[in-house]
Formats: C-alpha cells, sequence, structure tokens
C-alpha cells in the first residue's frame, strides 16, 4: 500500500481500495468497474433470506478471508487485502453467506476493513466471516460437515504475512 498525503491506497489485482471512501453512495462508477468482474467469475441468484447475491465460481475448498494479507492502514488498524481480483468489494462491502456447500456474497453498501469475527488461543489467531446477522458463518450439518469450514486458523507470528495460509481444522 502506500500513503499519498490524506488519500492512502491498496493496490489490489485490477482495482485499487482507497480508505478515504466509506459507502457507496459516492463512488457511482465503482459497481460498473466491478460488475464486469463479477459477470466473468460468478453468478448472480436469489436467496430467499437476503435477496439478490453473488455465487464465485471458486475451487471446492475455497472460502472467504483465506487468500490475502491483513496489512494494518492508518484510521482503520488491521484490513484484509484478497488476492482474489473480485476480492475488494466482496471483502469490504457486505457480508458472506454458506449454503449447500457454496459461500455467496451479501452486498451491502457500508465499507469496512473487513467483516469478521476473531478468535484466538495461547499461540493462534483466528477469524471467519461475519453473516448478514453479524454472527459468524459457519457450515454446518449433524450428519456432514465441518463446523470449522469458515475459520482460518493462523499461529501469531504468521499473522499479517503474506501468503500464510493453515489448512483448515
Amino acid at each position: 500500500y502506500e500513503n499519498n498525503g490524506n488519500d492512502i491506497q491498496v493496490n489490489v489485482g485490477d482495482g485499487v481500495l482507497r480508505s478515504d471512501i466509506d459507502d457507496l453512495e459516492t463512488t457511482s462508477g465503482l459497481w460498473e468497474f466491478v460488475a464486469v468482474t463479477f459477470d466473468r467469475d460468478g453468478a448472480w441468484s436469489s436467496e430467499p433470506s437476503y435477496g439478490y447475491v453473488w455465487y464465485p465460481v471458486v475451487d471446492a475448498g475455497w472460502r472467504p478471508y483465506y487468500h490475502g494479507v491483513w496489512r494494518p492502514l492508518p484510521r482503520y488498524g488491521w484490513t484484509w487485502v484478497s488476492v482474489d481480483r473480485w476480492g475488494w468489494p466482496t471483502h469490504h462491502y457486505g457480508r458472506w453467506g454458506f449454503t449447500r456447500s457454496r459461500w455467496f456474497w451479501i452486498p451491502e453498501r457500508r465499507w469496512a476493513p473487513a467483516w469478521v469475527s476473531w478468535a484466538s488461543a495461547a499461540d493462534y489467531v483466528s477469524w471467519c466471516p461475519l453473516g448478514f446477522d453479524n454472527r459468524p458463518v459457519v457450515g454446518f450439518s449433524l450428519s456432514v460437515g465441518n463446523t470449522w469450514a469458515g475459520w482460518v486458523v493462523l499461529p501469531r507470528r504468521a499473522f499479517g504475512v503474506r501468503n500464510a495460509y493453515v489448512s483448515r481444522y
């Protein structure tokens, strides 16, 4: 990232995350830029509880807030920088859901450095996407599934280190 006076920019794939943008009302051209990427890398569908949501085309083991890095940004603190080309809007505007073994993004107009729930243990830090209800998103089934499917767990020494990933627990 770079600090250009009052405006901090994080270069992410084809776009730039600007820390002075707090909501999408002020970014009329942003959705036009993002729409092409969304059409190329996923599909919109209607979910009864949320309205229209976006399903990314990803590998079976993919999950939000996994491929990328946490970076400290002045004014915002730890901010998620995704390596997914569509990760800039999906990890800063809106929440994630999980159904039928698939992740989907629920768009929202409010910006945040990340929409995650945090947990920690002695030498580990972990995070999980927050759902629309502000609770951690967890894929769960009594017969099959993994209740930790949404959580990323890292040793504290690896937090903030580019490309430091740990398998799901």
